[in-house]
């Protein structure tokens, strides 16, 4: 009975090993800011982009904040997309709205004073459902807007 017990129990722990181990060199990988975010979501409309996400790693410890970055289309410099590691660098001026309560609109006015100029990185993970559909609409976000003029 216990030699079961062992044998069983070793068999549970190997599959536990390697699914952390292949989430540490995830992390490892991506790294920071990935590794903070959870709950992201990121819309791409005509009048600009806006993506969200909450920070599990601040220090308020809020289960509901959130970072709220928006970029006007006219500011939108570039958006470079690394295939390989599925990121996307969005290059331009913006700026951050950080909710220490989203649901009530309570606003950390002190974080959200960061300025952000022409040459400002947000780099997103780019891990959606969509992620073919999103990887194309940003290649051709700013091609749109230099057909346009």
């Amino acid at each position: 009975m216990l030699s079961g017990l062992g044998t069983g129990a070793v068999f549970g722990f190997i599959p536990f090993v390697i699914g952390q181990s292949v989430g540490i060199k995830a992390v490892e990988k991506c790294g920071t800011p990935f590794s903070d975010r959870t709950n992201e979501s990121i819309l791409v409309a005509d009048e600009g982009i806006e993506f969200r996400y909450h920070n599990k790693n601040m220090p308020d410890g809020y289960d509901t904040s959130m970072d709220v970055y928006q970029i006007l289309r006219e500011d939108v410099r570039v958006i470079p997309i690394n295939a390989e590691m599925h990121i996307a660098i969005i290059i331009g001026k913006g700026n951050l709205t950080v909710y220490d309560d989203i649901i009530s609109k309570r606003v950390n006015v002190r974080r959200s004073e960061v300025r952000f100029y022409e040459d400002s990185q947000w780099q997103i993970l780019l891990a959606f459902e969509n992620n073919e559909e999103l990887i194309q609409l940003l290649k051709n976000y700013t091609r749109r807007e230099s057909e346009n003029e």
